[in-house]
């Protein structure tokens, strides 16, 4: 039961980072930047660290505890790795065809999404970007719910760490919607709706977690590889794009902080 206490209180904290993308109401482009900056830095680290230094030990000691074989749990880390590339694939190639873009920040110049004939029309974007939100926060309510059937500390962890990966996806989708036709106070509603899928997917996880005694053993092998791929593909390549020596090594010095951070978890567990 304080499994799902604790659960499920992190998912909804988690949710209400949708919120977050009230911050553009009051926060310069400039600033928005700066924030995301070091929010982006810590998240690389702090999943990549909750990955490597909880999720991966805790997956071996289900194969020496005879649940799961070793060549199983390094198939299944592929597995995950795999089945979000393949996701990913999938959306970039709806996004191509509609002309969409996820990655967008609020106030760019074509926010005012109005047609010629100045009546509100929602660009295909919108809907698309919904969608990989949508996908996006119920993959997050899967990694929660992975992370407390491992233990307390990991889902502590892997919550800091989705926190700090949340809000610049959340402002960034905000901004999607925006550009899309979208008025502002409707979507940063949507923004929270969406949201709450993560609470769908962590739930999911924890019934049939205690349900089915062998999931765990699948499903943590398997949370890796989805974590992996979260840093390599969406955090690292956005951290790889600064070229400034100086706020290169910042972004670096972040990162460590992060997994640091993730090390002391573990090291209270």
């Amino acid at each position: 039961m304080i499994t799902w206490i604790y659960a499920l209180a992190s998912v909804s904290l988690i949710s209400l980072a949708s919120l977050m993308a009230v911050t553009v109401f009051y926060v310069s482009r400039s600033s928005l930047k700066r924030l995301m900056f070091v929010l982006v830095s810590i998240a690389a680290g702090a999943m990549l660290g909750n990955g490597l230094v909880h999720l991966v030990p805790e997956s071996f000691e289900h194969v020496e505890a005879g649940q799961i074989s070793s060549m199983a749990v390094s198939l299944l880390m592929v597995g995950g790795y795999f089945l979000c590339f393949v996701l990913h694939k999938v959306l970039n190639l709806h996004c191509h065809h509609s002309g969409a873009h996820f990655h967008e920040l609020p106030g760019s110049d074509e926010e005012d999404g109005h047609d010629d004939h100045g009546h509100t029309a929602i660009h295909p974007t919108g809907h698309m970007s919904l969608l990989s939100h949508g996908m996006d926060n119920f993959t997050d309510g899967i990694l929660i719910g992975i992370a407390y059937l491992t233990s307390i500390p990991a889902g502590i962890g892997m919550t800091l760490a989705i926190i700090l990966h949340e809000i610049p996806m959340e402002l960034g989708g905000f901004g999607v919607l925006v550009n899309a036709g979208f008025s502002k106070g409707k979507a940063v509603l949507i923004n929270f709706l969406s949201g709450l899928v993560a609470i769908l997917g962590t739930a999911c996880v924890l019934y049939f977690g205690e349900t089915i005694k062998s999931l765990p053993s699948i499903l943590t092998p398997f949370g890796v590889g989805v974590v992996i791929y979260l840093v390599a593909s969406g955090l690292v390549p956005q951290l790889q794009k600064e070229k400034n020596s100086r706020r290169a090594l910042v972004q670096t010095l972040l990162m460590a902080l992060g997994v640091g951070i993730m090390i002391a978890c573990k090291l209270y567990e």
